[in-house]
């Protein structure tokens, strides 16, 4: 079997520094190689090889006058959008990371001792830092984070609850 890069572990989240990272993409590695979402994955990534393919060969058929001509078009794009820019509101985005599991720890104080994720056996949502110290992150399937964490629990989704209290927050 190929090795993927689909399911490699992503260790750029907050509570997921400093792991094994080889190990914990090997059993992921295994625990969703016979699995239809794995061969989905698969097709998936050769789809983009092969787009990737396409593109590169196509960029390296640009002349250095084309590359220019290029360059100058967004350029002077880049000029027409500076024009109409409205610098005169704010937008802050807010990224509350493990929301749902933080509302959940809350709810149940005692997930807030062991490793949780919220979503179901086919995907979750997201995990609380004890769950991304095994590797366990959103949007992975539960049943492979189940083989990095046996004892994780994994909560429901409250869809209602969490956009009730996103309110508060607001």
């Amino acid at each position: 079997m190929s090795r993927t890069t689909f399911l490699n572990v992503d260790d750029t989240k907050a509570g997921m520094e400093d792991l094994d990272k080889e190990k914990i993409n090997k059993l992921i590695q295994d625990a969703s190689k016979n699995s239809k979402f794995f061969k989905q994955q698969q097709r998936r990534e050769e789809d983009n090889r092969r787009r990737i393919e396409v593109k590169l060969s196509k960029i390296k058929s640009f002349t250095p006058f084309q590359i220019e001509q290029a360059e100058k078009s967004v350029d002077r794009y880049l000029a027409q959008l500076d024009k109409t820019r409205d610098l005169s509101r704010t937008f802050c985005h807010i990224d509350m990371d493990a929301f749902y599991a933080a509302v959940e720890m809350r709810d149940n104080p005692a997930l807030q001792h062991v490793p949780m994720a919220v979503g179901g056996e086919s995907m979750l949502s997201t995990s609380n830092y004890l769950a991304r110290q095994f590797g366990v992150r959103a949007a992975m399937p539960g049943f492979i984070a189940r083989h990095l964490c046996p004892n994780l629990v994994i909560v429901r989704c409250d869809f209602e609850k969490y956009r009730a209290d996103s309110v508060k927050v607001m």
